[in-house]
Formats: C-alpha cells, structure tokens, sequence
C-alpha cells in the first residue's frame, strides 16, 4: 500500500467528502474510517485497519488506558458506503471533531497506509510547524531504524 500525496477538497453540504481518484484507486471498494490522531480522521482500506485490530487484540483489557483507548477507537469507527462518484458520508460527530460544523475546506494526506482528512487552516498550521523540524525528525528516525536494526542483529 502506497498512500501518497496532498489534495485539497472540500465537504458538501450533505457531508460527503469526495475521495481523490488516485487515492480511491489504492483504497478499494471496502474502507472505514475513525478518529485520528493529532486532530484528523484517518481512513483505512479494510484490510489495513484488520492489521490494526489484530494488534489491538493483544492489549490488555484490564488496563484502564488500554480499555478507554480502545472504546474511542472502535466507537468512533465507521464503515461508509462510496457511491458511484467515489464520495463517503462524514458523520457529524466526526465533522464536529474536527472542526468543520462551520467550515467545509478539508485537506486529504496519504501516510503510507492510510489517509488523514484535515480542516485546511488546522492542517496549514501543523505542516507549517512540522516543516521546520523536518529534518530533524528524519535524522531521529534514520538513528531509531538504524539502532532496531542493530538490536535486531544482536538480539
């Protein structure tokens, strides 16, 4: 799965969000999406979010952080039809969430294996603060792989 690129659109009135044709091609038919982190919603080909599941079953249930993060994760997650013109109904409490009760401009990101659905002036902001430690984040995960490797080869 190789999820890539920055689109802007905009949520109709009737809170459909047009799925870019490039993106919807990589996607398939079958997708859900829920609440993301740092304030979007992230949408998943089925089978990318079944990878997740799987390593959420492993949590332990018994633990307060483990049972609350995990109600918000499958109780915020939605299994939308696409219609004919690749568009998906945004639920209001996600719409709310993430700041577009009034606003309707969105921006889509692919991260690899999903994408993340923005309100534009929330996503400018955060692409503009991130920009400027870009490099720095490269450097600290080029040393994180390379020190997993390293474990990984003495382990």
């Amino acid at each position: 799965m190789n999820l890539l690129g920055k689109y802007f659109h905009s949520i109709d009135d009737k809170s459909r969000l047009i799925l870019p044709l490039k993106l919807r091609n990589e996607l398939g038919n079958e997708i859900c999406y829920t609440r993301g982190l740092d304030g979007c919603i992230a949408i998943y080909p089925l089978k990318e979010y079944e990878k997740i599941v799987a390593r959420y079953e492993e949590l332990d249930y018994m633990e307060s952080d483990n049972r609350n993060f995990l109600r918000i994760f499958y109780g915020d997650t939605v299994i939308p039809d696409i219609d004919k013109q690749g568009r998906i109904l945004i639920t209001k409490d996600h719409l709310t969430r993430l700041g577009l009760d009034k606003k309707k401009n969105v921006v889509i990101v692919g991260v690899h294996d999903h994408i993340e659905v923005w309100e534009e002036a929330r996503f400018l902001a955060i692409e503009s603060i991130n920009s400027v430690s870009y490099d720095t984040h490269a450097e600290t995960i080029a040393r994180n792989a390379k020190e997993k490797e390293r474990l990984r080869n003495n382990g």
